[in-house]
């Protein structure tokens, strides 16, 4: 068996939805962990307040909890879909149009996406401009920064994922398919290009990215992007969506 490199715990304060892992802030931890940059598969759901094993395997890596796979990090793609920069007053715009109704929220706690004091409040909504994009203007708080303000990377990492994910569930499989609100990320890939600074305005844009628009299935895959103010592309993410059976 190989040797446990590091454990990793995730707080319930980093839940996505309620009382599992929040996925992408779990992966930029996992990778922290590893020392590499990885692209991550996810196998398991994440437990919360719980000691997880970082366990090399020959050409991966493995986020373990007991025998169980939580995320099997491999060798980066690379590939991302690429958008133009939104205003942050028209991201702000579609912000607005968020339902925030406890009652119609999957995820009302989660570290990103939700309606408590303590979300990043990434809350994406369609813009106007016809292209399908949604968007969200975003103000890290001052506290997810380090010494120099720059923005953790599971801040960022969660953030871009929630994006991608109402980019997902905000476009139904087909008239007869499944509900596609309950896609799961299978896997992700995030490149931070230059530092997100804490308490400062951005946009974060999410829509199909590389991959086709429509769905194949079950499966439908997303981009998502981190702008600063003035249009310049800090940070992206590439994912893949998928609707369990049943």
């Amino acid at each position: 068996m190989s040797p446990v490199e590091a454990t990793i715990t995730v707080p319930e304060t980093s839940q996505g939805v309620t009382g599992l892992g929040q996925g992408g802030w779990t992966s930029a931890r996992f990778v922290e962990a590893v020392g590499l940059p990885l692209r991550l598969n996810l196998r398991a759901p994440i437990p919360l307040d719980v000691p997880l094993d970082v366990v090399p395997s020959e050409d991966s890596w493995h986020l373990m909890h007991g025998d169980a796979i939580i995320m099997e990090g491999v060798t980066p793609l690379r590939s991302f879909g690429e958008t133009a920069a939104v205003d942050v007053a028209e991201a702000r715009a579609a912000r607005e149009r968020f339902n925030t109704s406890p009652d119609d929220h999957q995820a009302p706690n989660c570290f990103s996406c939700g309606i408590g004091p303590q979300s990043m409040n990434v809350h994406p909504s369609a813009l106007a401009d016809g292209t399908g994009r949604l968007a969200t203007d975003w103000r890290p708080p001052a506290w997810t920064g380090d010494q120099h303000g720059h923005v953790a990377p599971t801040t960022l990492w969660a953030s871009l994922d929630c994006a991608a994910g109402f980019y997902v569930s905000g476009h139904p499989l087909n008239d007869d398919g499944p509900d596609a609100r309950g896609a799961l990320t299978v896997q992700y890939e995030v490149e931070v290009l230059q530092p997100v600074i804490a308490d400062q305005d951005h946009v974060i844009v999410s829509w199909h990215g590389r991959w086709e628009p429509a769905w194949d299935g079950r499966k439908r895959g997303a981009g998502s992007a981190v702008f600063d103010a003035e249009g310049t592309l800090l940070a992206r993410s590439d994912s893949l969506w998928v609707v369990p059976r049943g």
